[in-house]
């Protein structure tokens, strides 16, 4: 018996992408997988992370926790630099999207 592999009409792109506080730069495009957010206050202790598929049955894991397309992800930040990894999974392929945080230190208050 041979083996069949189905493969995904879709690729594993986003069609959406945000964070709950800061602004994502560059400006979401679904073919750009860079981003970041620069002076993310001191007091700002998490981000929710929002990100949509292109395809409706992707499963998007960010920073290893499993969400369907359109769910929130709550990602914890330290003071510094933080890098969150969203990775799209559609079929047998995968992409994945880097978001750095720049979160302010105390003293910045």
């Amino acid at each position: 018996m041979d083996n069949i592999t189905i493969k995904s009409p879709f690729s594993p792109t986003l069609i959406f992408l945000s964070i709950s506080n800061g602004i994502l730069s560059p400006r979401f495009s679904p073919h750009c997988y860079f981003y970041s957010a620069a002076d993310v206050e001191y007091d700002v202790t998490h981000v929710i992370i929002t990100p949509i598929a292109k395809d409706p049955c992707a499963v998007i894991d960010v920073d290893g926790f499993n969400i369907w397309s359109g769910q929130t992800a709550k990602c914890n930040l330290v003071e510094g630099l933080n890098i969150i990894n969203v990775q799209v999974t559609s079929g047998d392929t995968k992409q994945t999207y880097v978001i750095h945080i720049e979160r302010k230190p105390e003293s910045d208050q």
